[in-house]
């Protein structure tokens, strides 16, 4: 079992005589820490209190705060303050047929009081262990004449320290407001004075979502030789209120097509062929922007002087040509990554993707024979089964397409052998083609090679994704514009991982040690879950 006690970034500890007990913290995910603690009683039962301040901003005459996606831990200790405020209600929401709203003292466990002028008080002694689960709702609500509500939050939770009085709990932080928080430690020996330690942290809350930060746009080429071949991308990760979570959150970085570039733990990108991937980071559920990167291969180019024929080649294009006559002129070719960048996608077939092109010129005396008609030239594209598998394509659709100047022609296209080459006659179409080759999917796969779309696969044009590496990225201090305060978001339920997707272990080593019982960010929760009781008790009644 898990408690919430809530911590990230340690700032400061208060003082403390030697040998005194001590409290660190070890954030080892954005999901999870350890705090540990030394130098208490042997074999002392360990009380571990947290508490913070969240500040709420109403609305109308009306107050609300609500987590989402929490769990419910057994036989925590709540107090929950609320000032200034008229009312408090407590709303809590187990499942689509679970739900209750408490608005005083019951079943002689959660009590309401009001210690002081416009302030609320709500404490839980303690939870019952069959009443603990998931919520799907935690909301504390109320009416108030203020501008601004208060609410202190305190949760206790015991643990064992080991005979030499050191203990250490893995603490779930995955679903937290910001802020300030304070964790306090007293064990049961007597005198505990020596045995009393308080730290202060920050925790900047949950991840909420990452974005890649470099490159900062959505598209971005690369080469597969020379300076423009690799790229180091880095990420971001942020909470609720646009706050930068800074320590130890793990991303997973993904090329979704990994023949035209791979990517490893710290982000370097590395282009290999001509073609087009998307690159993104992932920690957990959440999932960053997708930057879609476009690889060039060199241009190639060849001077014809008296000549008749050329051959001429570029990544994965090749181009050969046969005049009826000696003539001189220059012909150039680059396979390129981003075939529709200056056209459009008219003339183009339904569900027509390109999988990469070429760019073929020819001037001088050789143009003017072409269009005299009297040269050949047969453009050669090729395209791999992994391209093809990573973008849900079907070989058995493999098409060339060449740019007119408005509208995509689709060419005669013939397949060389049992090879990933194409060949097509584009000699009508110079003196600079612009040329694709592509695919789309079919509803059933079949074939030598052909990829069917099965699968559940990241937004944009590809599919099947190659295994992730992870990268404990320390996330840059760009910002975002804030949220309102007092919302909060747990996250995302998880999606369907691609096709062979595997979520990496964090690169630092988590160190063997006991898990707890759950404790703070399910505050709101404790309370709440004892309606579910209530109601179990009544039915079998």
């Amino acid at each position: 079992m898990k408690h919430y006690i809530l911590a990230i970034v340690l700032l400061f500890s208060l003082a403390a005589p030697a040998m005194a007990a001590e409290l660190t913290v070890d954030q080892i995910s954005y999901e999870e820490m350890w705090i540990n603690g030394t130098e208490f009683g042997s074999s002392a039962t360990v009380t571990l209190s947290t508490s913070t301040n969240i500040s709420v901003t109403p609305s109308s005459g009306a107050y609300s705060y609500e987590i989402t996606g929490m769990d419910l831990p057994a036989g925590s200790v709540l107090v929950l303050n609320a000032s200034p405020v008229d009312d408090l209600k407590l709303y809590v929401k187990k499942n689509w047929l679970v739900k209750y709203t408490f608005t005083g003292s019951a079943f002689g466990i959660i009590s309401f009081s009001n210690p002081g002028t416009d302030t609320v008080r709500v404490e839980c002694s303690g939870i019952p262990q069959y009443a603990s689960g998931t919520l799907q709702t935690i909301r504390v609500y109320g009416t108030t004449t203020s501008s601004n509500v208060n609410l202190s939050v305190a949760v206790q939770q015991n643990v064992t320290a080991d005979g030499s009085g050191n203990f250490s709990e893995l603490v779930d932080i995955s679903a937290i407001p910001s802020g300030v928080y304070i964790i306090g430690a007293i064990d049961d020996d007597t005198p505990p004075s020596n045995n009393t330690t308080t730290t202060i942290i920050y925790a900047p809350g949950q991840l909420h979502h990452i974005r890649i930060t470099d490159p900062d746009t959505s598209e971005l080429t690369r080469n597969t030789t020379g300076t423009n071949r690799t790229y180091t991308f880095n990420a971001t990760g942020y909470d609720l209120k646009g706050q930068v979570v800074q320590k130890n959150v793990v991303f997973v970085w993904w090329s979704s097509n990994p023949y035209a570039g791979t990517i490893i733990s710290t982000g370097y990108f590395d282009a290999t062929n001509v073609g087009h991937t998307e690159v993104y980071a992932k920690s957990g559920a959440k999932e960053s922007n997708h930057v879609i990167v476009y690889v060039n291969a060199p241009m190639n180019n060849t001077t014809l002087i008296s000549e008749k024929n050329f051959t001429l080649e570029s990544g994965n294009a090749n181009v050969t040509g046969t005049f009826n006559r000696s003539v001189n002129g220059t012909i150039t070719v680059q396979a390129i990554g981003n075939v529709t960048a200056e056209t459009t996608t008219a003339g183009l077939g339904d569900g027509y993707k390109f999988v990469s092109g070429a760019v073929v010129n020819v001037s001088g005396e050789a143009h003017g024979a072409l269009v005299a008609g009297n040269c050949t030239v047969i453009i050669k594209l090729c395209v791999s089964n992994d391209e093809l598998q990573a973008m849900g394509l079907a070989r058995s659709n493999v098409q060339i397409y060449v740019y007119n100047g408005s509208a995509w022609i689709g060419l005669t296209t013939t397949r060389i052998g049992t090879t990933d080459c194409y060949t097509a006659d584009i000699s009508g179409y110079l003196s600079e083609a612009i040329l694709g080759i592509g695919s789309k999917p079919t509803p059933s796969s079949g074939g030598d090679g052909g990829g069917g779309s099965g699968g559940t696969y990241p937004p944009g044009w590809f599919g099947t994704t190659t295994t992730p590496v992870v990268s404990p990225t320390t996330t840059s201090q760009q910002g975002m514009a804030p949220t309102p305060v007092g919302e909060h978001v747990a996250p995302t339920p998880t999606r369907p991982a691609a096709a062979g997707a595997t979520q990496a272990a964090p690169a630092k080593e988590t160190p063997t040690k006991k898990k707890s019982t759950p404790g703070f960010p399910a505050v709101f929760a404790i309370a709440g879950m004892l309606a579910i009781a209530y109601m179990v008790l009544r039915q079998r009644r």
